[in-house]
């Protein structure tokens, strides 16, 4: 008889070892892939930067899940998250702040399509970071 687990019961999990070395392994190649796909997003080519920086903020998010996936099995740590309500806010802070900082060292005029989109993405995850800090303060 195979070893199938049973309808609402969760997969076997891995031994803790078999983690570790995931998360090592996973971890530089999760670096690396960000640092190249914020390239993209920071310093875009002129030929097509809108095109540039969107298809580096999907790899930027991707990289981000990668590293948080190589975090978490690391730290031993299945389903708390690793940051509290208050870093969550403060990140969201910073995502807000990053527009207006933008206005004010001229950055809007010299890419104003590129700060629109910009500010958008940034206000949605300043958003988003929000309201998870406000769900983890309840979830305490």
């Amino acid at each position: 008889m195979t070893n199938i687990p049973a309808n609402g019961s969760e997969p076997p999990k891995l031994p803790r070892w078999a983690q570790i070395i995931a998360g090592l392994f996973l971890l530089p190649i999760a670096l690396v892939c960000l640092a190249g796909s914020l390239v993209l997003v920071l310093s875009p080519p002129d030929k097509a930067p809108i095109l540039a920086m969107s298809l580096g903020a999907v790899f930027v998010l991707l990289c981000l899940w990668v590293l948080w996936l190589a975090v978490r099995l690391l730290a031993n740590r299945p389903g708390h998250g690793l940051l509290g309500p208050s870093a969550l806010r403060a990140s969201a802070l910073l995502f807000f702040i990053l527009p207006v900082v933008g206005l004010f060292t001229g950055y809007w005029q010299q890419k104003p399509f590129v700060a629109a989109a910009q500010t958008i993405c940034y206000l949605v995850i300043a958003a988003t970071l929000w309201r998870l800090a406000k769900g983890r303060e309840h979830a305490v």
